[in-house]
């Protein structure tokens, strides 16, 4: 049994997905295949045999390009030998008691979706991909990666994780972004950013992705273009010059924030503290990268 939805988009694109819960939150993981070697977006959730869904797809070598290190993107790092992730991110997977925590969260998501599906939920629990000590090569803003006649290039997109990074062909004029640029978001105190240097972070990709007309995000099941872009940028604006916005409960799925401010503009939602708005916060100051 496989829990891997295998989509040919183009002859050097595929999508892989990984789901258990009925597209409420599908984990989108993307290969690129060039004429030397083949990059994977992202590994996903671990539930299965990523590397043998691969494998009947490419022969060529593989290089793992991380867009974070959350738990719902690098599950199934164990199976490959290559990986790339951004060195502020090291520390969550390198925190053992925060990934030990990450760890049994993947389990109970899995458990909590699969529980009317006990013969699927028993199949993952016997293949899901173990966890171990993975070495990471650091992979920063600028960086280039040629996979033959493809070449990506890494671009910084800290807000989700400060160490988000999000990659564009300009070949082909796709990007991927991970969780790094979608249409929700969320700034409070157990984020890593605030919404002026999240500005910032939409400028500079933007600046980067010119003529880039689809995007492809970690969750969402349709590309996007840079429209989406252009919403979150205004949508920043508005709530750094004073929108007044009222408070909802801002959870989502498995992701737990409380209440929080909502701002929304055309396709998207930023949820935000009054803490988290501005650089000079002390808080801002201290975790939030912004890029100049």
């Amino acid at each position: 049994m496989s829990i891997y939805e295998v989509n040919k988009i183009t002859n050097s694109l595929y999508s892989i997905k990984e789901d258990i819960t009925d597209n409420k939150f599908p984990i989108l993981i993307y290969l690129i295949i060039g004429t030397k070697k083949a990059a994977l977006i992202d590994t996903g959730l671990g539930t299965g045999n990523l590397k043998k869904i691969i494998e009947s797809i490419t022969k060529l070598p593989i290089v793992v390009l991380h867009s974070h290190g959350h738990i719902d993107h690098v599950g199934a790092d164990t199976l490959f030998t290559k990986i790339y992730l951004n060195s502020k991110d090291y520390n969550l997977i390198d925190n053992s008691h925060e990934f030990k925590v990450a760890t049994e969260q993947r389990m109970n998501f899995i458990e909590s979706n699969l529980k009317d599906k006990l013969n699927v939920y028993e199949d993952i629990k016997a293949n899901i991909v173990k966890f171990a000590e993975v070495n990471y090569k650091d992979i920063a803003d600028g960086d280039i990666i040629d996979l033959g006649e493809i070449q990506l290039e890494a671009i910084s997109t800290p807000g989700h994780t400060l160490g988000s990074i999000s990659y564009v062909n300009k070949k082909d004029h796709i990007a991927f972004t991970g969780d790094g640029i979608a249409d929700i978001h969320w700034f409070n105190k157990s984020e890593s950013m605030c919404v002026e240097g999240f500005l910032n972070t939409l400028n500079h990709f933007e600046d980067k992705t010119k003529g880039v007309k689809s995007i492809y995000a970690a969750h969402l099941p349709e590309a996007f273009n840079l429209d989406l872009v252009y919403d979150l940028q205004t949508a920043a604006k508005e709530i750094i010059n004073g929108s007044k916005d009222k408070i909802e409960n801002a959870d989502y799925q498995f992701l737990l924030y409380g209440d929080l401010y909502a701002h929304r503009h055309g396709a998207t939602t930023i949820y935000y503290d009054k803490e988290n708005i501005y650089y000079k916060e002390k808080f801002c100051r201290n975790y939030c990268e912004v890029l100049n």
